[in-house]
């Protein structure tokens, strides 16, 4: 049996619609070492297996993450990230009318749910007839595996990934009619799909609106929210393996390093910064009384 590990439960964007069970939130795990230790790993991160093993390891409820949609994935990494790390993110932007780049804090809890116009037929497939050419299409929902997976064979364009998600088109189901018609649409129904696509997939909206502090110019800028979000810097491993010796240390045999390993990782940062204070205070208390007994001394 799986020892105890505390969670919550995150509502995700595709409200159930994409998936058989009508699934519309799932039981997550607060990120600890385990996972930390993987996201810190360049090969497996590289290879894009991390993430995966990472929501196989903190996601309660049996299901199979391969079939996650991307906007879930999206909002389950953002949870893990609100929850693991703070609430808030700092981000790096640039004024679009001076050029002033500055750094701006955001609070992942204030982002919102993208709301979308309409959902798959059977949660699977889009039926739609193009404006253009009007010819009818149906047009896959893909998984969060198989967008990955695409982005680790280095598909690149709109049009690479209209020829693996549109299943049929004006009748043609055979892959390669697809994709040699695909090319030759015109630039009105290409539009037109990719405007369809970017209102119908559920989601995070991460468009944050931002004031310059130089030119007090207003503008939205949207940030990053890939499936390397949550991967970190190799040498944060050596600041986990610190804060575990530290925590196992200084409690004396209170906590030991697999108590320490398992605990959530806001929770270990939080008994850091509450040693490192203690550690402080004890110190201070140390030089005033070496004070008070030099003090004494000389009277």
């Amino acid at each position: 049996m799986q020892e105890y590990r505390p969670y919550s439960m995150v509502r995700v964007p595709s409200k159930g619609f994409y998936y058989p069970n009508k699934k519309d939130r799932f039981f997550v795990r607060f990120l600890t070492y385990e996972e930390e230790y993987i996201l810190t790993d360049e090969n497996i991160m590289q290879q894009g297996d991390g993430l995966k093993q990472v929501l196989e390891s903190v996601i309660i409820d049996d299901f199979d993450v391969n079939l996650l949609v991307p906007g879930d994935v999206q909002a389950i990494s953002l949870f893990l990230r609100s929850s693991g790390y703070g609430d808030k993110i700092a981000l790096d932007v640039t004024c679009p009318k001076c050029k002033a780049k500055q750094e701006k804090e955001v609070l992942l809890s204030n982002l919102k749910m993208k709301e979308v116009d309409i959902v798959p037929d059977n949660g699977t497939m889009f039926n739609l007839g193009l404006p253009d050419s009007k010819k009818q299409l149906k047009l896959r929902v893909p998984t969060f595996a198989e967008e990955m997976r695409a982005e680790q064979r280095g598909e690149k364009g709109f049009v690479d990934k209209l020829k693996r998600i549109i299943m049929e088109l004006d009748g043609a189901e055979d892959e390669r009619v697809i994709a040699r018609a695909v090319p030759n649409m015109s630039m009105k129904d290409s539009r037109y799909l990719k405007d369809f696509l970017n209102r119908n997939t559920p989601g995070v909206d991460t468009s944050v609106n931002h004031v310059c502090d130089s030119c007090q110019f207003q503008f939205t800028q949207p940030f990053s929210t890939g499936y390397n979000f949550l991967r970190l810097p190799a040498n944060y491993r050596e600041n986990m393996m610190e804060q575990l010796f530290s925590i196992s240390y200084h409690s004396k045999g209170g906590i030991t390093w697999s108590d320490a390993v398992k605990m959530p990782t806001l929770e270990r940062i939080w008994m850091m910064r509450r040693i490192n204070k203690a550690i402080k205070e004890e110190n201070d208390q140390i030089k005033k009384a070496q004070k008070g007994s030099a003090g004494t001394r000389k009277a």
